[in-house]
């Protein structure tokens, strides 16, 4: 067959028509489309040749035995289709009806006006798809294509034709996003031929997703917009706060609250840590790090010995009023510590705490630090009757830590005259 043109030429038109239907069957199994289709052949009559199967190769024997001959009877052909695919549509009442129609564009001799049998293709909601072959021109069967919310398709060769076939979206109305249709009422025949100024041939359907897509699509722009929000809040937070800190402490606290009580105030409680790379500089741990995990110490020993919780009973706080620590040998990164901490003594307005880092590797004490836990709104020995239900003598002083606690008391004078806060007194 030639690819240039078919025109003036019956034989080259009908074998382009079997052509592309069988290539509209075979695609369909390809694509596993489910289509229950039928052949009616249209010339001087109207003929069904096979009806409704789901059978595509019986339908492709079908096409290989149509013959041309005759005038065309297209409009007739077109109300016998909506004739057929009512009955259908009582067999499958959720199937989607659609008839396409293959031919030169000529109507001749038909029964029924294009504008009436236009109005039956809509009530019964039924899709006409048209291809045109050869060089003709048929704005009325365009028309009645674009009214059911169809395509018009005008191959310029039988390669174009059989190309089109092998769209996902010309071979089944699933893949198609769906076109407005006329109102049947307003249906004339000035109508129908006035829409090709507007609308002109299609190349393809376009292709709609499906709503559990479009959905999901929508629902995920929504998430994205929560996740920004998110960011923007924990940017500011960052930004603004130690947030490590606190993450730390929480979890701190939670675990030690899980974590059996520990019954004798003085007792030495130990929490095991490791060096990492955000706790460094110069591949040993950072001076200020070692303060930072006394904090987490201290908070997991207040909580386990009932600490904190007089403080809560007695509408009382803490805070650090002194520190001195003393740094023997460095920890290195990966190296593993224990971090011993317990309340050596108290005096009547502070605790005295001794932290220390062992290391695990061989049981140095890297450092060892003394903090002074003032307690503000009560006092010490109130904390100790409280948890111990009777007066508590407090431990004796240890002379290393007298001599500090006599260097923060000679510090406070000192700065006190410096000041004249001595003098207002007196």
């Amino acid at each position: 067959m030639e690819e240039e043109c078919y025109e003036n030429a019956e034989i080259r038109k009908i074998n382009t028509v079997k052509e592309l239907f069988d290539n509209f069957a075979t695609r369909s199994m390809a694509y596993d489309f489910h289509h229950v289709i039928g052949l009616v052949k249209f010339d001087s009559m109207v003929k069904t040749l096979h009806t409704f199967t789901e059978n595509l190769e019986n339908f492709k024997v079908h096409i290989r035995n149509l013959e041309a001959s005759g005038c065309t009877l297209l409009y007739d052909a077109l109300r016998r289709g909506v004739s057929e695919l009512e009955k259908v549509k009582t067999r499958f009442p959720d199937c989607r009806l659609r008839i396409i129609c293959l031919t030169d564009g000529n109507d001749s001799g038909s029964s029924i006006e294009p504008a009436a049998v236009t109005g039956k293709l809509l009530k019964s909601d039924i899709i006409v798809d048209s291809i045109l072959l050869g060089k003709v021109e048929n704005n009325m069967l365009h028309g009645i294509s674009n009214a059911t919310g169809g395509c018009c398709f005008k191959p310029q060769t039988t390669k174009d034709g059989v190309k089109l076939f092998e769209i996902e979206t010309v071979l089944s109305l699933e893949q198609r996003k769906p076109k407005n249709k006329l109102d049947p009422s307003s249906i004339s025949e000035s109508t129908l031929t006035g829409m090709f100024a507007t609308h002109g041939y299609d190349e393809y359907p376009e292709t709609s997703l499906p709503s559990q897509i479009n959905s999901k699509v929508t629902m995920t722009e929504r998430e994205m917009w929560w996740v920004l929000w998110v960011l923007a809040v924990l940017l500011a937070l960052f930004c603004c706060l130690d947030v490590w800190y606190f993450l730390r402490a929480a979890v701190v606290i939670l675990r030690a609250w899980f974590q059996p009580p520990v019954w004798d105030i003085t007792a030495e409680q130990i929490l095991s840590g490791r060096v990492t790379s955000h706790d460094i500089d110069m591949c040993h741990m950072n001076n200020a790090r070692y303060l930072r995990e006394c904090d987490f110490a201290r908070f997991s020993l207040y909580t386990r010995n009932g600490v904190f919780k007089a403080l809560r009973a007695l509408g009382a706080s803490m805070v650090v009023g002194a520190t001195t620590i003393r740094y023997r040998r460095a920890l290195c990164i990966g190296e593993g510590y224990e971090l011993r901490s317990r309340i050596v003594t108290w005096d009547d307005k502070a605790f005295f705490l001794e932290q220390r880092f062992v290391s695990t590797k061989d049981g140095l004490v890297c450092a060892v630090m003394y903090c002074k836990q003032s307690v503000i709104r009560s006092s010490p020995d109130k904390i100790m009757q409280h948890l111990c239900k009777r007066k508590v003598e407090c431990p004796e002083f240890p002379e290393d830590l007298q001599h500090w606690v006599n260097f923060i008391s000679a510090s406070s004078q000192a700065l006190r005259a410096e000041s004249g806060l001595e003098e207002k007194n007196k």
